[in-house]
């Protein structure tokens, strides 16, 4: 199955001067899904002219930055006139969060804008380590070793892997193993000697010792804090790993032929 991913937005936290944070279309067969929604997702599709073409979301976790433009993005969709609810794959314990940004956001005036993303999503939530079918094509998930549910991404049918948020464990090896394209994130700089084992993140070190130990067939290295530290940020993945490294920007389009 032959598909695409487009790089919308691969900042973490928010915006930088990289662009909008994390998010991602996944174009393939069976429609065009949105993986992660953070803050300027929404804007990069709908310059693109891509709001009407998506058929789901999935979203890794909670934290704002892989989430927050589900906000804009129910608000689009339900005025000027209320769309279909968008199918929405998010872990465990998400409804809960869309309910509470419908007593926050929810206009009760505007009946298409009264339960907006309780109303304008079909959510499906999904237990870390659950395969399920999104879009008609197979998402195998593992948990990731963050502080919240959160999901790491193997799309078997497509070669794609995603690792979300995530220390390095030997589970998210095998979720990744022999994926055609890793889609990493390395938030850090290894040099700058941030401990990111409470939290759980990769560096540009780890990151690509993961890549070499899942024997990938190429690395794209996503979500930095600091774009200014992308450059240092390769070199640390490149001395790990052999293959072909790249950093994600926005417009970036991936061919994926599994």
């Amino acid at each position: 199955m032959s598909a695409r991913l487009t790089v919308l937005g691969a900042s973490a936290c928010a915006p930088t001067s990289l662009g909008a944070a994390v998010g991602y279309l996944l174009e393939h067969d069976g429609g065009a899904t949105l993986v992660d929604c953070g803050p300027g997702v929404v804007a990069e599709l709908a310059s693109r002219d891509l709001l009407g073409r998506l058929t789901g979301v999935v979203i890794s976790h909670e934290h704002a930055d892989h989430s927050a433009d589900l906000v804009a993005l129910g608000y689009r969709r339900g005025f000027p006139e209320r769309l279909p609810a968008l199918p929405l794959w998010a872990p465990t314990g998400f409804g809960r969060k869309l309910e509470g940004l419908d007593a926050v956001y929810g206009i009760p005036t505007l009946p298409d804008l009264a339960h907006p993303f309780t109303g304008g999503y079909a959510l499906t939530e999904v237990e870390p380590g659950a395969t399920v079918v999104v879009d008609g094509t197979t998402l195998a998930t593992t948990r990731a070793v963050h502080p919240v549910p959160t999901l790491t991404m193997r799309f078997p049918d497509l070669g794609l892997a995603y690792t979300a948020d995530t220390g390095m464990s030997a589970e998210l090896v095998e979720a990744c193993r022999g994926a055609q394209v890793l889609l990493a994130e390395a938030t850090y700089r290894d040099a700058a000697g941030i401990d990111v084992s409470e939290h759980g993140h990769l560096t540009g070190r780890t990151v690509g010792e993961l890549a070499a130990e899942a024997g990938v067939g190429r690395l794209v290295v996503t979500h930095l804090a600091d774009p200014d530290d992308g450059p240092e940020i390769l070199a640390e993945a490149r001395r790990a790993f052999a293959g072909p490294v790249e950093l994600a920007v926005p417009g970036m389009v991936v061919e994926l032929d599994a």
